[in-house]
């Protein structure tokens, strides 16, 4: 079974019904191909402070849990332990700079996911295929997740050691590579 570790904007960009904004037909084949055991889905609880319920427009699903709920062990949740939040905090105090730019921050709850991603492959040695994500920069300030590589410029031997972990997960947005035929 291959494992995926998803953040939050993908889950919301399902619930939330963002078709015009994301390639939310992707994310249905994944979530019925996880329904069939053919994928694990990952990700932090911290999803369940993510996810706005008033924003939530798929019908039948009720609350972010009852979602969660519903996919039968398909979808597993990460709880924010010591360990991932000593990473996190590790992650957010890096000096992220590209080119000329001032400084950005990496945001409390993508050091999380981050950090949840990293200590399931280290300490449990679950495998991710991909780390699924559609953070990509918009928000001044913030370093964005798929292009986080970019943003680490002039970090110490230390630091880029630190950095290269998160470098090294496979991070893309969640566009599935066989997608069903719309009819």
């Amino acid at each position: 079974m291959r494992n995926l570790f998803w953040d939050s904007c993908v889950f919301n960009a399902f619930l939330y019904d963002e078709k015009h904004i994301y390639d939310v037909d992707s994310i249905v084949q994944y979530l019925d191909e996880a329904r069939q055991r053919q994928f694990r889905i990952y990700t932090s609880s911290i999803i369940l402070t993510e996810i706005a319920a008033s924003k939530i427009k798929v019908r039948g699903v009720g609350s972010a849990m009852d979602f969660i709920n519903d996919l039968m062990g398909a979808c597993v949740e990460i709880d924010a332990s010591v360990n991932i939040l000593n990473l996190a905090g590790q992650l957010r105090d890096l000096p992220y700079r590209k080119h000329q730019s001032g400084k950005r921050k990496l945001t409390t709850g993508d050091a999380i996911m981050l950090a949840s991603a990293l200590h399931l492959e280290e300490a449990y040695g679950a495998r991710l295929s991909a780390f699924h994500t559609f953070d990509d920069g918009g928000t001044k300030g913030e370093v964005p997740l798929l292009s986080y590589h970019e943003w680490c410029e002039g970090f110490s031997e230390a630091q880029l050691t630190l950095a290269r972990r998160v470098i090294d997960l496979p991070r893309m947005k969640p566009v599935h590579p066989t997608p069903k035929l719309k009819m």
